[in-house]
């Protein structure tokens, strides 16, 4: 079992610092070096909109400025990592956005702004005659199983047979057939939420447990490609599936450090395509930014940091 070295973890930080975004830099504090919540939300308040969503790359392969469901929910994700509470001035306005935005006959988010094609986006976002909707199975699991969880964190903000509705209309979804590896991230989001109620999560953690199961690959010749993975699905040694994937998951572990580059980052190991040459070297560098902290946060869950406790 292998450990990031204090070597490997200084020059990690070295490189959120001079390269990695304010957000991130901003979160590694937080989490390493007693930084304040203050200073997290100031960096993440540069992304939010007047109408509370969240846009502007803060999902760095879609760069419109717009507000959009899959980019508020990465804000919201980053307010409850930070213990932000349901009266934080940013919380109530996201909260807000999605209760303005929710389709009323759907019950879904549409995942990114409708006005992403108009600007520099990853191959997989574009949007030709609606298929977008398709592809990503009628938002019904992701973005929507996430943001239902995020809701729950915040449920005094929202209306109770609301959120009841949409955990329900959820929770059919992900029991009714088999979920694409992405929208399985949100499923497991849900399931571990931990304002979710008892009666939902004994009814939908076992099914999230068995596609988890089917799902992530053990195979450590695949992980060197942009492929569904343990830690994709388990992010702390107490995550719902940690002990059904238990030795792959300390292999992903040993992987994840051997992935580190020379500079000290995580690099994402899939682009644009060619499309939009001019945007998607930042659109790469935002990217690593956020894998680099999100895999010094992973390892340091798992103890796998020399030196820093868990």
């Amino acid at each position: 079992m292998q450990s990031l070295t204090a070597e490997a973890f200084g020059r990690a930080r070295d490189y959120l610092m001079a390269s990695g975004r304010p957000l991130e830099q901003a979160r590694f504090k937080y989490l390493f070096e007693d930084g304040s919540l203050d200073e997290v939300t100031a960096a993440l308040a540069t992304y939010q909109n007047p109408d509370g969503g969240y846009g502007h790359a803060l999902e760095p392969d879609a760069l419109t400025p717009t507000s959009g469901a899959l980019a508020t929910s990465v804000g919201l994700r980053v307010l409850s990592d930070t213990g932000a509470t349901a009266d934080h001035e940013q919380v109530r306005g996201a909260v807000g956005y999605l209760l303005a935005t929710l389709d009323p006959e759907e019950k879904v988010w549409r995942i990114i702004p409708a006005d992403a094609n108009d600007y520099p986006h990853a191959p997989w976002w574009t949007d030709e005659n609606d298929d977008l909707r398709e592809r990503f199975g009628a938002y019904e699991v992701n973005p929507r199983a996430e943001l239902v969880g995020q809701l729950h964190t915040y449920a005094t903000l929202v209306p109770a047979d609301l959120l009841d509705d949409l955990t329900e209309r959820t929770i059919a979804c992900i029991e009714a057939g088999e979920q694409e590896e992405h929208a399985l991230i949100c499923a497991v989001r849900l399931a571990e939420s931990k304002e979710l109620p008892a009666r939902y999560r004994d009814r939908l953690a076992p099914r999230v447990r068995e596609l988890v199961v089917q799902v992530a690959g053990r195979d450590p010749a695949a992980w060197g490609e942009y492929s569904p993975q343990p830690l994709w699905y388990i992010s702390a040694p107490d995550s719902l599936c940690a002990a059904d994937l238990a030795g792959a998951m300390q292999a992903n572990l040993d992987f994840l450090i051997a992935q580190q580059a020379e500079d000290g980052s995580w690099k994402p190991t899939f682009n644009w395509g060619g499309m939009y040459p001019d945007d998607a070297p930042k659109s790469e560098r935002d990217s690593a930014s956020r894998l680099t902290y999100n895999a010094l946060a992973q390892l340091r869950a798992f103890g796998r940091i020399e030196g820093a406790s868990g």
